[in-house]
């Protein structure tokens, strides 16, 4: 099956597939990140999308293509962002912190 269609209206960007793909993911223009399924059939049909979480305003306000930063496992369970670093912010760094994990 070839084609387009239109999954949302008005997302910012990171429009990634769950690697089975049976959902997909994207950053609405509020800053929530949605995930709508895919359902399976003859026909390209997709579920009504719903709210998994909304990113911190800072990371929408800290890049002109938001959805570029982020990623998401291909199970669809993780999320990852590029967090700008902003003055008078701190973080820390766990080192070693894989060193507990058995294969």
């Amino acid at each position: 099956m070839t084609g387009m269609w239109m999954v949302s209206k008005g997302a910012v960007g990171m429009p990634r597939w769950r690697a089975d793909g049976n959902e997909i993911f994207y950053m609405a223009a509020d800053g929530n990140i949605m995930a709508a399924e895919v359902i399976p059939d003859a026909a390209f049909r997709v579920g009504p999308a719903k709210p998994l979480f909304q990113v911190p305003p800072a990371f929408l306000r800290a890049y002109t293509n938001p959805g570029a930063s982020a990623d998401v496992s291909p199970d669809g369970s993780r999320f990852l962002f590029a967090m700008p670093v902003l003055e008078g912010d701190e973080f820390n760094v766990a080192m070693g912190w894989a060193d507990g994990w058995k294969n």
